[in-house]
């Protein structure tokens, strides 16, 4: 009898050992994607907010602005399931005034002129993120 007790408790042992491995490493690989996840949300919130602010107004009409500026709140509303933090709320509210005051006056944005190579190429790495990100949406759309 000593003999089975020893080998039931070994065994066991080795059972429990490679369940706290197994749960160790899913414990690690949520930590990961967690940590994935908010710097996936983060960059492409700081890519929409660099489009509205940097790209020239006659490359944006105003519902693509709205559709950027929802995108973003999405972003945010993701960042706060993640993390949630009061700057978020406070970048979903100017998004928020942004949308509104688009559709309440309809601005007009004046054309602004890209006279050097160095607007043009800013211009242009702005337009590619653009196409990425409207590439991203549309695949995750479908």
């Amino acid at each position: 009898m000593p003999g089975i007790a020893i080998t039931i408790v070994v065994t066991s042992l080795v059972c429990a050992g490679i369940a706290l491995v197994v749960f160790v490493q899913a414990r690690e690989k949520a930590r990961i994607e967690k940590v994935r996840k908010l710097s996936l949300y983060s960059e492409r919130h700081r890519n929409i907010q660099r489009l509205l602010a940097e790209l020239p107004p006659q490359y944006l009409n105003n519902p693509m602005r709205i559709m950027l500026s929802e995108q973003s709140i999405l972003c945010l509303q993701q960042l706060n399931q993640l993390k949630p933090s009061p700057r978020n709320s406070s970048h979903i509210e100017e998004d928020q005034t942004r949308i509104n005051t688009i559709k309440a006056e309809n601005p007009k944005f004046p054309a602004v002129k890209i006279d050097d190579e160095g607007k043009a190429r800013e211009a242009r790495n702005l337009l590619q993120v653009f196409y990425k990100l409207l590439h991203i949406w549309l695949r995750h759309n479908q």
